[in-house]
Protein backbone atom coordinates (compact mmCIF):
# COMPACT_ATOMS: atom_id res chain seq x y z
CA UNK A 1 0.00 0.00 0.00
CA UNK A 2 1.48 3.51 -0.93
CA UNK A 3 2.30 5.45 1.60
CA UNK A 4 -0.51 8.37 1.26
CA UNK A 5 -3.04 6.17 0.00
CA UNK A 6 -6.93 6.14 1.74
CA UNK A 7 -6.99 3.66 4.29
CA UNK A 8 -3.11 3.82 5.29
CA UNK A 9 -2.75 3.19 9.07
CA UNK A 10 0.80 3.77 9.06
CA UNK A 11 0.91 7.12 9.23
CA UNK A 12 -2.23 8.60 8.81
CA UNK A 13 -2.23 11.95 10.08
CA UNK A 14 -4.74 14.28 11.85
CA UNK A 15 -7.77 13.95 10.59
CA UNK A 16 -9.49 16.55 8.55
CA UNK A 17 -11.13 19.54 10.33
CA UNK A 18 -9.38 18.25 13.43
CA UNK A 19 -7.85 21.75 14.99
CA UNK A 20 -4.05 21.65 16.44
CA UNK A 21 -3.91 21.19 19.91
CA UNK A 22 -1.80 24.34 19.78
CA UNK A 23 -4.13 26.42 18.61
CA UNK A 24 -6.35 25.26 20.88
CA UNK A 25 -4.32 26.14 24.17
CA UNK A 26 -3.51 29.37 22.35
CA UNK A 27 -7.26 29.92 22.09
CA UNK A 28 -7.55 29.31 25.57
CA UNK A 29 -5.00 31.51 26.69
CA UNK A 30 -6.18 34.30 24.61
CA UNK A 31 -8.75 35.80 26.77
CA UNK A 32 -6.53 36.26 29.12
CA UNK A 33 -3.19 37.18 27.60
CA UNK A 34 -3.51 40.72 29.48
CA UNK A 35 -3.75 39.27 32.85
CA UNK A 36 -0.81 36.43 31.70
CA UNK A 37 1.31 39.13 30.58
CA UNK A 38 1.27 41.23 33.69
CA UNK A 39 2.18 38.34 35.59
CA UNK A 40 5.24 37.75 34.07
CA UNK A 41 6.39 41.24 33.84
CA UNK A 42 5.97 41.15 37.63
CA UNK A 43 7.92 38.05 38.08
CA UNK A 44 10.56 39.48 36.19
CA UNK A 45 10.62 42.53 38.81
CA UNK A 46 10.26 40.76 41.26
CA UNK A 47 13.45 39.07 40.19
CA UNK A 48 12.38 35.48 38.59
CA UNK A 49 15.58 34.68 36.44
CA UNK A 50 13.26 32.65 33.99
CA UNK A 51 10.49 35.13 33.77
CA UNK A 52 12.60 37.73 32.59
CA UNK A 53 14.39 35.82 30.40
CA UNK A 54 11.16 35.54 28.57
CA UNK A 55 10.29 39.02 29.00
CA UNK A 56 13.58 40.04 27.41
CA UNK A 57 13.67 37.17 24.49
CA UNK A 58 10.56 39.11 23.66
CA UNK A 59 11.15 42.67 23.77
CA UNK A 60 14.95 41.90 22.46
CA UNK A 61 15.08 38.75 20.30
CA UNK A 62 18.71 36.72 20.31
CA UNK A 63 20.41 38.58 17.30
CA UNK A 64 21.30 36.40 14.43
CA UNK A 65 24.83 36.69 13.50
CA UNK A 66 25.41 38.42 10.24
CA UNK A 67 28.14 39.70 8.02
CA UNK A 68 28.55 42.75 6.72
CA UNK A 69 29.56 43.04 2.83
CA UNK A 70 33.27 42.32 2.06
CA UNK A 71 35.61 44.56 0.27
CA UNK A 72 37.00 41.57 -0.98
CA UNK A 73 36.18 40.40 -4.71
CA UNK A 74 36.51 36.46 -5.74
CA UNK A 75 39.43 35.70 -7.93
CA UNK A 76 38.95 35.47 -11.12
CA UNK A 77 42.20 34.42 -13.35
CA UNK A 78 43.25 31.25 -13.74
CA UNK A 79 41.57 28.00 -13.97
CA UNK A 80 39.11 27.39 -10.96
CA UNK A 81 41.50 25.49 -8.96
CA UNK A 82 43.69 28.37 -9.74
CA UNK A 83 41.26 30.55 -8.03
CA UNK A 84 40.59 28.30 -5.34
CA UNK A 85 44.04 28.05 -4.59
CA UNK A 86 44.27 32.10 -4.66
CA UNK A 87 41.89 32.42 -2.48
CA UNK A 88 43.84 29.67 0.39
CA UNK A 89 46.61 32.28 -0.15
CA UNK A 90 45.17 35.13 0.51
CA UNK A 91 43.22 33.64 3.86
CA UNK A 92 46.81 32.05 4.90
CA UNK A 93 48.52 35.59 4.23
CA UNK A 94 45.64 37.28 6.55
CA UNK A 95 44.05 39.51 3.91
CA UNK A 96 40.48 37.88 3.64
CA UNK A 97 39.41 36.73 7.11
CA UNK A 98 37.94 33.20 7.37
CA UNK A 99 34.16 33.95 7.38
CA UNK A 100 34.72 36.09 4.07
CA UNK A 101 36.49 32.90 2.65
CA UNK A 102 34.77 30.23 3.59
CA UNK A 103 31.89 32.40 1.71
CA UNK A 104 33.80 32.91 -0.71
CA UNK A 105 34.56 29.43 -1.78
CA UNK A 106 31.29 28.18 -1.27
CA UNK A 107 30.76 30.65 -3.85
CA UNK A 108 33.74 29.10 -6.22
CA UNK A 109 32.15 25.40 -5.05
CA UNK A 110 28.74 26.27 -6.50
CA UNK A 111 30.43 27.35 -9.92
CA UNK A 112 32.33 24.28 -10.31
CA UNK A 113 29.52 22.13 -9.88
CA UNK A 114 27.84 24.17 -12.67
CA UNK A 115 30.21 23.95 -14.46
CA UNK A 116 30.21 19.85 -14.30
CA UNK A 117 26.97 19.29 -14.40
CA UNK A 118 27.14 21.62 -17.66
CA UNK A 119 29.84 19.86 -19.06
CA UNK A 120 27.93 16.21 -18.20
CA UNK A 121 24.99 17.29 -19.88
CA UNK A 122 26.97 18.15 -22.71
CA UNK A 123 28.49 15.25 -23.10
CA UNK A 124 25.22 13.08 -22.63
CA UNK A 125 23.80 15.04 -25.41
CA UNK A 126 26.38 14.56 -27.84
CA UNK A 127 26.22 10.81 -26.79
CA UNK A 128 22.32 10.38 -27.43
CA UNK A 129 22.80 11.93 -30.75
CA UNK A 130 25.55 9.38 -31.45
CA UNK A 131 23.60 6.82 -30.67
CA UNK A 132 20.38 7.97 -32.36
CA UNK A 133 22.02 8.07 -35.66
Amino acid sequence: MARFEKGNKASPGRPRGVPDKRTQFRELFKPHAPELIKVAVDMALSGDAAALRLCLDRIAPTLKPTTEQAPTQLPTKGSLTDQAAELYRQTAAGKIDLDTAVGLMRILTGRIKIDELTTLEERLTELEKKTNK
